[in-house]
């Protein structure tokens, strides 16, 4: 009898040890393997993928020189890319910076302008040519005769963002501007440099 309880019990602790040598065998688990086809393949897809061509613009301001001091200006959007681009729309993020920073204001600083509904043309842009958005701008240094301005700040830049781009650009505009009330008024991508409204 006690033999046979010796037999039990040894028997016993040995299915103890396989169950908890079983609890704590080490399992690795599955890791993606970096040098795999399909990583390799998801990776040159990533690096191949072309960015948007509206991103691979240039902007630079061209002031009304017929005022003594510029009110109106045009945007001139250059095509810096290889390929042909398709720009609808009005721009947006646009606004005045200065030394990289948005100019601090109560209010949006602009507002969009379509006195001869162009806003639902689509320019295309080739490599190397350009659009233009029109602007209005409140400067802080008035005409002769013209009311002061309270508020003036200094701008080093004009920053907006293209329809369809994910990165702004931006055009030096090294200017004063009236921040007492809205500031800028912008029309949509034109394929010309003209007015986009009237009374300004």
């Amino acid at each position: 009898m006690h033999n046979v309880a010796r037999l039990v019990a040894a028997a016993g602790a040995v299915l103890t040890g396989i169950a908890l040598s079983g609890c704590t065998l080490p399992i690795d688990p599955v890791r993606p393997d970096a040098t795999s086809p399909a990583a390799a393949a998801a990776a040159s897809v990533a690096a191949t993928e072309p960015a948007a061509c509206q991103d691979e613009f240039s902007a630079d301001l061209r002031w009304d020189p017929d005022r003594e001091v510029p009110v109106t200006a045009v945007v001139q959007l250059t095509n810096g890319g290889a390929r042909r681009c398709d720009l609808t729309g009005f721009p947006g993020g646009v606004e005045f910076l200065a030394d990289g920073h948005p100019l601090t204001v109560s209010y949006d600083q602009g507002e969009q302008a379509d006195g001869f509904d162009r806003a639902g043309t689509t320019v295309t842009v080739d490599p190397g040519a350009s659009a233009y958005v029109w602007i209005w701008v409140d400067r802080g240094e008035p005409e002769a005769g013209a009311p002061p301005c309270e508020f003036p700040a200094a701008t080093t830049e004009l920053a907006l963002t293209l329809p369809g781009a994910t990165v702004p650009v931006t055009a030096p505009a090294e200017i004063e501007v009236c921040t007492d009330e809205r500031m800028l008024r912008y029309g949509p991508v034109d394929s010309e440099p003209r007015v986009a409204a009237l009374g300004f």
